[in-house]
């Protein structure tokens, strides 16, 4: 995740929020948010309402950062479970499942085409993420706005093929992630990710336990060529 401007007020924020979702409802812009209660949070919540906007979480957070996310930053959110009834709320869960390529918007909002053609979000499209619940786990965070635009996102990422399954764990790359070595392993009983440089190290975990974790390490040590050679033809470095 890469930091692009820290300190941003929640007006701007709400600005741009309020801007987003009106346009896509075909709705005119607000044309009372100079006059918003913007030092009182519970105020904010009220103008929020009124207008059919989310409340809770945009006027919680003083204050924002604008970042630029990658997919693997995506894969690490939540989003709201009615989106999939019955699934998991973790993204990386439902690329693995692959669910996301049974979903569709409702309608054919304009970015649904952007995102599909391959383009950049603007500002004023961004998704606005916060700190996930206890009941998100094991993400870190959550999409509580534009939770559809993320699943765009991450549908449009080809997953590369399996580079190997043993012993219940298949173990594989995403695209277009960070550059450094590693690889990503994926139980029924939860999802890892390891460093293969400069040593083999894990770099997180989501639900397996110290055996699993062991397993997989071990796993990991008796394919590290087969992964090398792998990546190198994946990612052609």
């Amino acid at each position: 995740m890469k930091e692009d401007r820290g300190g941003v007020p929640r007006k701007e924020v709400i600005y741009f929020y309020a801007t987003y979702d009106r346009a896509k409802k075909g709705q005119s812009p607000l044309a009372d948010l100079a006059t918003w209660p913007w030092e009182d949070p519970d105020g904010i919540d009220c103008k929020l309402e009124e207008h059919g906007l989310k409340k809770g979480v945009l006027a919680a957070y003083q204050t924002w950062v604008l970042c630029q996310l990658s997919v693997a930053d995506i894969l690490e959110c939540a989003v709201v479970n009615r989106i999939i009834p019955g699934e998991p709320q973790a993204l990386s869960q439902l690329v693995l499942r692959g669910k996301l390529k049974e979903w569709l918007p409702i309608g054919s909002p304009a970015w649904w085409r952007l995102l599909g053609s391959g383009a950049d979000l603007d500002v004023e499209s961004s998704l606005i993420l916060r700190p996930a619940l206890k009941s998100e786990a094991p993400k870190t965070r959550s999409c509580t706005s534009a939770a559809p635009r993320s699943h765009r996102w991450v549908y449009d990422v080809p997953v590369s093929p399996t580079i190997f399954r043993q012993k219940g764990f298949r173990f594989f790359f995403f695209s277009r992630e960070e550059s450094r070595f590693h690889v990503h392993v994926y139980h029924v009983e939860g999802e890892a990710k390891f460093w293969l440089e400069p040593e083999i190290e894990l770099a997180q975990n989501y639900g397996l336990n110290t055996r699993r974790l062991s397993t997989a390490l071990d796993l990991i040590r008796r394919h590290q060529n087969e992964i090398g050679i792998a990546w190198k033809k994946h990612f052609g470095s």
